[in-house]
């Protein structure tokens, strides 16, 4: 099986992600805004990182990896339009960049917006 870099490990998704793709027989690499908690898969502890807005263009976890999922953002009902455009736009865009230069092959970005917009149709 391949290998996957996962963002947003420690969140709802993105910890049921890790699970999914460590039982499909992936090696999984991920970040995590905090530390995951211990129901999680023993084999992969999310590696807590800076916020994602401030990740390298050369972020080490994604690097030797095929698959990206992209699932960490600043969420919340209420803040500062500039946490949220730091947390979700400039982070993505650095996650972006931090797959292009490791070689990813693949990147998808999922997210509990998504989910909830399609629950909501």
């Amino acid at each position: 099986m391949s290998s996957a870099f996962v963002t947003g490990g420690s969140g709802f998704i993105g910890g049921r992600l890790i699970e999914r793709l460590v039982a499909d027989g992936h090696t999984v690499r991920a970040l995590a805004a905090r530390t995951a908690p211990p129901r999680r898969s023993a084999s992969v502890a999310p590696r807590p990182s800076p916020a994602i807005s401030q990740t390298s263009p050369r972020c080490a976890p994604a690097d030797g990896c095929e698959l990206a999922f992209h699932a960490a953002a600043a969420l919340g009902d209420w803040g500062r339009r500039e946490d949220f455009e730091r947390g979700n736009v400039q982070g993505t865009r650095n996650v972006l960049e931090a797959c292009a230069s490791a070689g990813v092959k693949r990147f998808v970005h999922v997210g509990t917006e998504a989910a909830l917009m399609a629950a909501n149709r």
